[in-house]
């Protein structure tokens, strides 16, 4: 399939080539391929269409393997799937391998090997779907940002990602730092897990109005975690889905005028 070539940031060479080996290797695996018709976070994928009706343009963004690139090319409703993503690998060689597996309707589909703080289109999709991948960028009002740009006036972003209760200890990040080290380099991935309050705050001042936010990982209530209880990060996390419409321009002049940080 045909790569289109968007401007990039920089990301650290260590995670480009953590994330494109594992991405040629899965290509390869019948087994990961296969994985991939029932992705579980497909369930969070059958809980928006459910309950939204999808339609029209609709970019995935940093959208990995593929999988839900390919169950949006099946809804009739939709006529275009943008699938954005950072990894050259993945788009060159597990991508296609995924939409043929899961038998996508690759006449709708669009490859675009670019990254989610950079994204060329603007005023263009209806929907965005981002499922966890929102918490690996090290700029978050940065591309919340970008995914307003995109949006159509009164469009509709969903988001799947790990939260974090709001009074987790930042010391538990301080702790969590040797699992995202690589031990030969030195050097720390983008593994962010923000508070709520971090996520609910880059949305609200990138002009995408939270609408709805459900837990649907099956575990208790993040607000009823008991921090003191808490022994690390993974203690304080739940998986949320985020809701969030489109209510202005990035640009427009912010009426409450509150300092966009």
């Amino acid at each position: 399939m045909e790569i289109t070539q968007w401007n990039k940031d920089t990301i650290p060479t260590f995670e480009n080539n953590f994330h494109e080996d594992i991405h040629y290797k899965r290509s390869l695996d019948k087994n990961y391929l296969e994985s991939q018709i029932h992705n579980t976070n497909l369930k969070y994928f059958n809980y928006i269409v459910k309950n939204y009706k999808i339609y029209g343009k609709v970019l995935d963004l940093a959208g990995g393997s593929g999988y839900l690139t390919a169950a949006l090319s099946k809804l009739d409703t939709v006529e275009e799937v943008y699938l954005l993503e950072y990894g050259e690998n993945c788009l060159k060689y597990l991508v296609p391998a995924v939409l043929d597996h899961t038998k996508a309707n690759k006449k709708k589909i669009k490859l675009i090997n670019g990254s989610f703080n950079n994204i060329k289109l603007e005023n263009y999709f209806d929907f965005v779907f981002i499922f966890g991948a929102l918490h690996h960028s090290s700029k978050l009002r940065l591309t919340t940002d970008n995914i307003n740009k995109c949006l159509k006036m009164n469009g509709v972003l969903f988001a799947r990602e790990p939260v974090s209760h709001y009074l987790t200890p930042t010391q538990f990040y301080i702790n969590d730092i040797p699992r995202r080290t690589d031990k030969k380099t030195g050097n720390i991935r983008n593994d962010n897990f923000y508070r709520l309050g971090e996520y609910c705050t880059a949305f609200y001042q990138s002009k995408l109005e939270p609408i709805n936010m459900v837990q649907l990982d099956g575990k208790s209530p993040l607000l009823n975690i008991n921090i003191k209880k808490c022994k690390g990060i993974y203690d304080c996390i739940r998986t949320f889905v985020f809701t969030c419409k489109k209510t202005t321009n990035i640009k427009d002049i912010d009426e409450c005028y509150w300092e966009r940080w």
